[in-house]
């Protein structure tokens, strides 16, 4: 019985918190406006959480836009993520990308997709936490990184740790 019991306070904290932010059936394409969500939807996003995609019949890309005058792409995203058949997209939200859906709000595009349900989910716990040095995608050009102190610090005790097992 204490199994039991333990087993159900584990799933009872295991919560997924997860908002609707979009859902609907709608053929996306280049051009034709795509799903619009107002920045009210984002009042409560945090950095780490993720924005979900569910799609169906997929064969061209995906993009992420921050509806602003010049609809720039959001903080992290990629110009154009390749999508095909029938799944889900996540992209993760940065510190950047939550101050800009939370002024603007976010524009999906995309070409030959429908789109079948937009949500806002728990995501990368460790972007909350002073640890990821960077998440996103890259051009390959150079990027200013800042690291945090606590970063530093494990770096350092993790290397010392390895001297001091090398050396026994």
């Amino acid at each position: 019985m204490k199994k039991i019991t333990l087993l159900a306070a584990l799933f009872a904290a295991m919560t997924i918190n997860a908002t609707d932010l979009w859902t609907g059936s709608k053929h996306v394409s280049w051009g034709d406006g795509g799903i619009q969500i107002q920045k009210e939807a984002f009042a409560e996003a945090l950095p780490g959480q993720k924005i979900v995609v569910t799609y169906t019949g997929a064969s061209d890309g995906i993009e992420f836009k921050v509806m602003n005058a010049s609809f720039d792409h959001l903080a992290g995203s990629r110009e154009a993520a390749w999508i095909n058949g029938d799944d889900a997209f996540e992209q993760f939200l940065t510190v950047a990308a939550v101050d800009s859906l939370k002024a603007h709000g976010l524009e999906i595009i995309g070409a030959n997709f429908t789109c079948n349900k937009v949500e806002l989910l728990d995501g990368k716990a460790e972007l909350k936490d002073g640890f990821t040095v960077w998440t996103g995608y890259s051009t390959g050009t150079a990027m200013p990184v800042s690291i945090s102190p606590k970063l530093l610090l494990f770096v350092s005790i993790m290397k010392q740790a390895a001297r001091t097992l090398l050396s026994m």
